[in-house]
């Protein structure tokens, strides 16, 4: 196309930019926007692979993000299953057990030494 300047869309800019430093949700949402905005321009506007660049890593994060929320729950119910979770150990008692059940969540239980 002679004669027609072509600049570079803005979103797509910004879309790239948020999906290099990690923001997801805008990273996407500036991509998605600037792709339209630049089919719609009728090749006045270019930067269409800025845009799905910014899709592609806004995408990336978002998954990092909800990958680790997981592991971070995850670990804090397994943190705590494990505090709770009474043992058994050798009192050196010859009774009728010779084992007690300590619980370290309940002092007030009598098996606790």
């Amino acid at each position: 196309m002679a004669g027609v300047v072509q600049s570079t869309n803005g979103f797509a800019i910004a879309a790239l930019v948020f999906g290099i430093l990690g923001g997801s949700v805008l990273s996407i949402t500036f991509g998605f926007v600037a792709r339209s905005q630049i089919r719609r321009s009728m090749g006045r506007e270019k930067g269409s692979g800025m845009a799905m660049a910014g899709i592609v890593l806004g995408f990336f994060w978002l998954v990092l993000q909800i990958a680790f929320w997981i592991f971070i729950i995850v670990l804090s119910i397994g943190v705590s299953h494990i505090q709770q979770t009474p043992y058994i150990y050798n009192s050196g008692n010859t009774g009728t057990t010779g084992n007690t059940i300590y619980n370290p969540g309940n002092p007030g239980n009598p098996g606790n030494p």
